[in-house]
């Protein structure tokens, strides 16, 4: 990545899927090659795809060392390239990691620039895949003799609970960790629970200091 900004020359920083990619923000098999944006027009090595487009220099910052579009402005870019599932996990992943603020986002995806529209689709108005250490406590406690059988991180109509309890109709979700204590967290977690209770499914959630 630092190899393809410093072969755009000076100003050139990385972008779209590929900045998402360096912000852990999405997996890197949907980094096709790299993309950097740059003011001036180059002629790139092979591989490269270059965006000649004006960037505010609050937009630009480094990430480990390398020229880069800062948390938010990745978000913005990837936006349309992206699934909308894609994009809620990013910003949520982006809100946890304390990379960006959720009223930041909001005023970003009210302007008229490319992206912002589908952004604004995928973050939370206004202003919850667990897999953690207190997710396992619960499950050890479902489990003996004359418990009912359960899952973890089952699929049910369509949404991944933490612990799905068959027998009793039952989803448990487990809200400990700091995955479920951001805005976009807590709307997720409150849409899954509206769609699950309206397919006849009792929800309990169990929270954790």
């Amino acid at each position: 990545m630092m190899a393809a900004a410093l072969a755009c020359g000076v100003g050139a920083v990385v972008s779209g899927t590929t900045a998402a990619v360096l912000w852990c923000l999405v997996p890197k098999h949907l980094m096709d090659g790299f993309h950097v944006i740059v003011s001036r027009q180059v002629r790139p090595p092979a591989g490269i795809t270059v965006h000649r487009r004006a960037l505010d220099p609050s937009e630009r910052t480094h990430h480990f060392g390398v020229p880069v579009t800062t948390p938010a402005r990745t978000l913005l870019d990837i936006a349309p390239l992206v699934s909308a599932r894609r994009l809620s996990r990013a910003i949520r992943q982006a809100e946890v990691d304390g990379l960006v603020k959720h009223d930041a986002l909001v005023e970003l995806a009210r302007s008229s620039r490319p992206g912002a529209p589908a952004l604004r689709a995928a973050l939370a108005p206004g202003s919850t895949p667990t897999r953690s250490g207190y997710e396992d406590d619960v499950a050890d406690l479902l489990r003996g003799p004359g418990a009912p059988g359960f899952e973890t991180n089952a699929r049910v109509f369509g949404h991944e609970v933490d612990v799905w309890v068959p027998s009793l109709n039952l989803a448990i979700e487990v809200d400990g960790g700091r995955w479920h204590d951001t805005p976009q967290a807590r709307h997720e977690d409150a849409v899954k629970q509206a769609a699950l209770e309206a397919a006849g499914v009792k929800v309990t959630r169990l929270g954790s200091d």
